[in-house]
Parts: structure tokens; C-alpha cells; sequence
């Protein structure tokens, strides 16, 4: 009896000892976060082989996780005043710290939202990623500027694959997607190439009643589409209908295909693409000299 009631014990304390342990690492994560990325990088980054450890991720969702906007506010008007159209592309390179201090009004993992109003829309982009970072600061700096004046509820989230492995893009996405789920009550998902770059401060980040394809004209492409089904570059979906259409096929590893398979599904399930025609900069791959002759892909 007395022996059952030391295993018993003995078993209790190790469970408390095991959980303990646990959070204790978590605890180090979480501070190892705070410290690495807190605010000064102005946006959330889930970093994995592919799929982020769940560990890690437990981490970001406990110290991240976003408040919602003061209900009492009205709501921000429908279309946000001083939006002018055709806007200036910035191809300076800003460190993380001076990206805080362009933008101070962000919150803490890059949560932007008007200060005066509702937001009309609650939405997530989400960017794949890895070994771009002179294109990622310069695709931070020029989207806070122009999300803020759209007067959106958002948060941009980067994706990044870690290791040599092959780039799985659709898998990013996955679980982009899957992860801002689980920190805000996102309505619009809006997928974005890093290197694409808004010229048109008109092109609302925002989901209408069918998915929307946002990176129609861009330059690199002389401004006309490839071909007509294309949906890459910058694809905004409502939460609904990606869960619908089931995400992105995990299995397009490399460059290329993932979005002409979704695109495919969305027609079969008659979900019929919007087209934004605004034009896009694309960002070439070229040394940091050239960044202002090639330039960004524009759209």
C-alpha cells in the first residue's frame, strides 16, 4: 500500500516537474522574442523547416496576441480620406529600428489599426519569405506607410522557411494562415510576394464578395496580365474562402505552380476572381546598387 502510494506521488511530482520544465522554456522563448523582434521589427515572424515547431508558436500566441479596436469608436468611412491615387515607391533600405520609429502608432508584432475610427476591415498579410531581408525592409517600409492611410485593422506576417531546404511557398502560406488565425479575428487574408510594391494608394487591402487578384498590371509584365487565370503575386481571400478552396497545395516545392492550382480550384468551386487594375513594382533580384535602377515590381 504504502509502495502504490509513493508510485502515485512519485508520478503526480513528475508530471508537475515535466510541466514545469515546459514553461520554463517557454519563458525563455518568449523573452528571447521580446527581445530579438518585439516592436522594432513591425511585423510577426513564425521561423521553421517549414512548418514552425509548435513550441514556438505557443510562444508568439502568448506574448502577441492582438487586442481587438474599441468598439464604442464609429466606424472609419468607407473610402479613407487623403488617398490619392498614384503614390511615391520608396527604395531606401530602413534598418528595423528605424522602420519603429517611422511608425510609431504600431503595436507590438507590427498591429496596425486607426486610432480615430472602426476599421472598416480586419485583415492579415501574409508573406512568404527566406534570405531577402534588404527587399523585406524595403516592402515594410512602403506597406505601413500605405496600409495606414487605408485606415485597415492589420498585421503583416512573415513566413520565413528555415534551412537549405527546397522553398515551399504554399506551405508558408498554410501556415501563415493557420497561425494569425489563431492570434486575431481576421476576416481578409491578402498573400503578397515580398517583392511586389504598390503604386496606387487606391488599391484597398481589402476582401470584396469574391476572391480578388491585387498585382494585375505590374511593370515588369509592362503592365498586362501573362495569361488570364493568373492569382500570384498579391491574392486577397476572405477566411471563408480560403478554408473553402482548402488552402494551397502543400506539395509545389520551388518556384511556381501553387497559385495556378488554387486558382484552378476556385473556379471549380465558382468562385469567380475580381481583377484590381493598379499598377505594381516588381523588386529584381540585383545587387543592393542597382535596387533603384531595376527596381520593385510595381503594382
Amino acid at each position: 500500500m504504502i509502495l502504490e502510494f509513493w508510485s502515485f506521488c512519485s508520478g503526480i511530482l513528475g508530471i508537475l516537474f515535466w510541466n514545469f520544465g515546459v514553461l520554463f522554456i517557454q519563458y525563455i522563448y518568449i523573452y528571447a522574442i521580446l527581445e530579438f523582434h518585439g516592436k522594432k521589427t513591425a511585423y510577426i515572424t513564425f521561423i521553421g523547416t517549414v512548418v514552425t515547431t509548435q513550441l514556438l508558436l505557443d510562444s508568439i500566441n502568448v506574448s502577441l496576441r492582438m487586442q481587438p479596436q474599441n468598439s464604442s469608436l464609429e466606424k472609419c468611412p468607407t473610402t479613407p480620406p487623403g488617398l490619392v491615387g498614384p503614390i511615391k515607391v520608396w527604395f531606401d533600405e530602413p534598418e528595423f529600428s528605424e522602420i519603429e520609429a517611422l511608425y510609431p502608432h504600431l503595436e507590438p508584432g507590427g498591429h496596425g489599426k486607426p486610432k480615430n475610427c472602426q476599421a472598416q476591415h480586419r485583415v492579415a498579410i501574409v508573406v512568404p519569405y527566406r534570405d531577402r531581408e534588404v527587399h523585406l525592409r524595403i516592402f515594410l517600409h512602403n506597406l505601413h506607410s500605405l496600409l495606414s492611410k487605408q485606415q485597415l485593422d492589420y498585421a503583416i506576417f512573415i513566413v520565413e522557411q528555415h534551412a537549405n531546404e527546397t522553398f515551399n511557398r504554399a506551405k508558408l502560406m498554410n501556415v501563415g494562415f493557420a497561425e494569425a488565425m489563431k492570434l486575431y479575428d481576421w476576416q481578409c487574408f491578402i498573400f503578397h510576394d515580398v517583392d511586389l510594391l504598390p503604386e496606387n494608394d487606391r488599391n484597398i487591402y481589402s476582401c470584396p464578395e469574391q476572391p480578388r487578384h491585387m498585382s494585375v498590371a505590374i511593370d515588369k509584365f509592362k503592365y498586362k496580365l501573362p495569361y488570364g487565370s493568373i492569382f500570384g503575386g498579391i491574392s486577397a481571400m476572405t477566411v471563408e474562402q480560403f478554408v473553402k478552396i482548402n488552402g494551397f497545395s502543400n506539395d509545389y516545392w520551388g518556384w511556381g505552380g501553387e497559385d495556378d492550382d488554387l486558382s484552378t480550384r476556385r473556379y471549380d468551386l465558382q468562385l469567380r476572381p475580381l481583377f484590381t487594375h493598379i499598377k505594381v513594382e516588381l523588386l529584381e533580384e540585383e545587387s543592393k546598387e542597382n535596387l533603384r535602377k531595376q527596381g520593385f515590381k510595381k503594382c
